[in-house]
Protein backbone atom coordinates (compact mmCIF):
# COMPACT_ATOMS: atom_id res chain seq x y z
CA UNK A 1 0.00 0.00 0.00
CA UNK A 2 1.48 3.32 -0.76
CA UNK A 3 2.14 6.11 1.43
CA UNK A 4 -0.91 8.13 0.11
CA UNK A 5 -3.82 5.58 0.46
CA UNK A 6 -2.03 5.06 4.18
CA UNK A 7 -2.18 8.60 4.82
CA UNK A 8 -6.04 8.67 3.82
CA UNK A 9 -6.80 5.38 5.74
CA UNK A 10 -5.10 7.16 9.09
CA UNK A 11 -7.40 10.26 8.26
CA UNK A 12 -10.45 8.00 7.92
CA UNK A 13 -9.96 5.98 10.93
CA UNK A 14 -9.64 9.39 13.09
CA UNK A 15 -12.60 10.70 11.67
CA UNK A 16 -14.28 7.11 12.53
CA UNK A 17 -12.80 7.97 16.03
CA UNK A 18 -14.13 11.43 16.43
CA UNK A 19 -16.70 11.81 19.61
CA UNK A 20 -18.24 14.24 17.25
CA UNK A 21 -21.87 11.95 16.96
CA UNK A 22 -23.37 13.61 13.75
CA UNK A 23 -23.24 11.54 11.38
CA UNK A 24 -23.90 13.51 8.65
CA UNK A 25 -21.05 15.29 9.50
CA UNK A 26 -18.60 12.48 9.22
CA UNK A 27 -19.99 11.14 6.21
CA UNK A 28 -19.35 14.45 4.80
CA UNK A 29 -15.65 14.00 6.27
CA UNK A 30 -15.12 10.51 4.92
CA UNK A 31 -16.12 11.85 1.30
CA UNK A 32 -14.27 14.62 1.60
CA UNK A 33 -10.68 12.59 2.02
CA UNK A 34 -11.92 9.64 -0.48
CA UNK A 35 -12.51 12.37 -3.20
CA UNK A 36 -8.93 14.18 -2.47
CA UNK A 37 -7.82 10.52 -2.82
CA UNK A 38 -9.43 10.36 -6.13
CA UNK A 39 -7.89 13.41 -7.22
CA UNK A 40 -4.45 12.83 -6.41
CA UNK A 41 -4.29 9.38 -8.12
CA UNK A 42 -6.17 10.34 -11.06
CA UNK A 43 -2.99 13.31 -10.99
CA UNK A 44 -0.41 10.65 -10.78
CA UNK A 45 -1.83 8.27 -13.26
CA UNK A 46 -2.32 11.50 -16.05
CA UNK A 47 1.60 12.54 -15.13
CA UNK A 48 2.66 8.74 -15.48
CA UNK A 49 0.61 7.46 -18.21
CA UNK A 50 -1.03 10.81 -20.42
CA UNK A 51 -4.59 11.99 -20.16
CA UNK A 52 -6.67 9.91 -22.92
CA UNK A 53 -8.76 12.90 -23.18
CA UNK A 54 -6.23 15.62 -23.35
CA UNK A 55 -5.58 15.77 -27.09
CA UNK A 56 -9.97 16.54 -27.47
CA UNK A 57 -9.14 20.36 -26.32
CA UNK A 58 -5.09 20.85 -26.99
CA UNK A 59 -4.23 23.50 -29.09
CA UNK A 60 -2.11 21.41 -31.62
CA UNK A 61 -5.27 19.22 -32.70
CA UNK A 62 -5.77 19.98 -36.51
CA UNK A 63 -9.22 21.29 -37.02
CA UNK A 64 -10.87 19.28 -39.81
Amino acid sequence: MNSIREEALDRISGIAWDENPDAEILLNRIQVVLYELEQIETNRSDMMFGDPESHINSPNMRRC
